[in-house]
């Protein structure tokens, strides 16, 4: 039996996440085009690996986040779309 790995896109070309770092909000602009069919999964991670924060659409990427309600400190966002992985991380200040 044969298994794949889903591999991640080196997501300094793809996902860009601003400001950086942030106070009430940030931007996500991921430079790829979007069928609109196209499930797209935002997911916010803390420092322990905690899901803080999850939206779900589809044929769109939600381009801002209110950050507001999160604590200070580092966090990694992860951007699904089928099954392509895009990385970035920012700072809540």
């Amino acid at each position: 039996m044969e298994v794949r790995q889903k591999e991640a896109i080196d997501a300094s070309k793809s996902l860009t996440v601003f400001p950086n770092p942030a106070n009430d909000f940030v931007n996500l602009h991921l430079n790829i085009n979007f069928n609109e069919t196209d499930k797209v999964e935002t997911l916010v991670y803390n420092q322990l690996g905690s899901v803080v924060m999850a939206n779900t659409s589809v044929g769109r990427l939600l381009s801002t986040l209110n950050v507001e309600s999160l604590r200070s400190g580092l966090y990694h966002i992860t951007v699904q779309v089928n099954n392509n992985f895009y990385s970035s991380t920012f700072t809540k200040n």
